[in-house]
């Protein structure tokens, strides 16, 4: 989604009408299961155990509360 598309889902909650990727399209299409299964439990592991509001902090932020946003610039 572009951030004008994103925005509009934000504002009215309506998700817009758009036909699939092509095949191909995502990173994730060449990635064989061993590699799909390792990110998905490092996003477990990142993101398990989080409450509402550290979750719309990081959405927002890009950073987690407790970490300190020098360290997340490079």
């Amino acid at each position: 989604m572009t951030a004008d598309e994103l925005e509009a889902f934000a504002v009215s909650g309506t998700w817009i009408d758009r036909p699939e990727p092509s095949f191909g399209t995502s990173r994730f299409d060449s990635m064989d299961r061993a590699s799909l299964v390792r990110l998905w439990k490092e996003d477990q592991a990142n993101f398990a155990g989080r409450d509402s509001n550290e979750l719309e902090f990081y959405a927002i932020h890009g950073y987690w509360p407790e970490q300190n946003r020098q360290s997340t610039l490079g």
